[in-house]
């Protein structure tokens, strides 16, 4: 059977920026209290997203009130996506955790079962998607008993990806003898390489607002010239929107000191360049860069090092890789965050040919990249991407 919308909790839809924007005051503070208080769920990350990619899409905010104070947030928008109507967070494609921001005083289920059954009755959308959904998250449990209240609305898990990161407890000099030996020995050795064979070389911090732009001009052009010699395709950050997301969002938080560009430099040329976050006591490692030119240094693995060390230093509480099981993170002793993609697909035809479409058919396309008949996946997500 399907819950009724608790009566002492009033839930709205905000689909008009202004009343979005006008959110501000309330969102971090309630962020805080949540319990799943990452950057990629603040203010500042989300409505600069939609300033820069929100006219591609309907805002769909989901705002709960008990009496006249928010208690919880679940930002949303609809995208038109493969034919159907999508139902996601926002900046869905470059954030790594989707999550319901709830006052951590609530009774999450009863919030989730009361957000879910707005939604449903709302109506204009086929599917919701949160593809990057934590299962440590504090309301993972709540939104699986919840969804076990909508019999009739097919609920799918996907496959689990992971999410590594590095839990920052003792001494950096006990972490470090926790690495496998040959790692540490290698490392030391690349180090001991570069002190005989450079002139000079230094780990440099952006600490002047206006070298973001040029900073993050180099980040993204080396991280494009790897995609392109690695996997002969262009980087997903090379768009030129996406530039300038990252330009306006890097110089929004510059001065709440949330942004960490960081450089390692050999002879006075950036070897190697990272965009990360640093926000709630919590390291983000976003997109990191290295010139192939330097490579018999190995400028990037260094700079982490460095990074990873100064994590320990300024005693905070969690260094994460984010998504992707990429070899080089495993160097580093992390554990894995585990990130399920969860779909709640609405009643009716449409809604069940969604749901046979991206858990059934669509993830066979996506196999294809590997099989003699990748052109047929490659047509696939050429034609997906054109429609977003």
């Amino acid at each position: 059977m399907e819950f009724p919308k608790p009566i002492n909790l009033k839930v709205d839809i905000v689909t008009d920026e202004r009343d979005f924007f006008a959110l501000e005051s309330v969102w971090n503070p309630l962020l805080a209290r949540s319990g799943v208080n990452t950057i990629f769920l603040t203010f500042e990350w989300l409505s600069t997203w939609w300033k820069h990619f929100g006219h591609r899409h309907r805002l769909f905010v989901v705002v709960v009130r008990k009496g006249k104070e928010i208690v919880a947030l679940f930002p949303l928008m609809i995208t038109r996506r493969e034919g159907f109507q999508q139902l996601g967070y926002i900046s869905n494609k470059i954030i790594d955790y989707k999550d319901f921001i709830i006052d951590a005083e609530q009774d999450r289920e009863q919030v989730i079962r009361g957000i879910l059954n707005t939604l449903v009755g709302a109506g204009g959308w086929d599917f919701l998607m949160l593809n990057g959904f934590p299962e440590d998250s504090v309301n993972f449990q709540a939104f699986k008993d919840a969804l076990s209240g909508f019999p009739n609305n097919k609920t799918a898990f996907g496959d689990a990806n992971v999410s590594p990161y590095i839990p920052i407890k003792g001494t950096w000099e006990d972490y470090w003898k926790s690495l496998k030996k040959s790692f540490r020995v290698n490392t030391s050795g690349q180090l001991n390489k570069l002190l005989k064979k450079s002139d000079t070389y230094s780990y440099e911090f952006c600490v002047n607002e206006n070298e973001i732009d040029g900073l993050i001009d180099k980040i993204i052009s080396l991280n494009a010239k790897k995609w392109v010699e690695d996997k002969n395709q262009g980087s997903v950050f090379d768009d030129p929107v996406m530039r300038s997301f990252y330009k306006d969002l890097s110089k929004r938080v510059f001065h709440l000191g949330w942004l960490n560009i960081s450089a390692i430099m050999i002879n006075k040329e950036i070897a190697s360049v990272y965009l990360d976050f640093q926000y709630a006591q919590k390291y983000f490692h976003v997109i990191p860069s290295y010139d192939q030119k330097f490579s018999t240094y190995s400028p990037g693995r260094l700079l982490l090092v460095y990074l990873i060390q100064k994590a320990f230093e300024n005693e905070l509480i969690e260094f994460d890789l984010l998504g992707g099981n990429e070899s080089y993170k495993y160097n580093f002793n992390p554990i894995e965050r585990k990130i399920f993609t969860i779909g709640f697909f609405q009643r009716g035809t449409k809604a069940y040919f969604a749901y046979r479409w991206f858990f059934g058919i669509r993830p066979h396309l996506e196999r294809l990249e590997e099989s003699p008949l990748r052109n047929i996946y490659w047509w696939y997500r050429k034609l997906s991407l054109r429609k977003g």
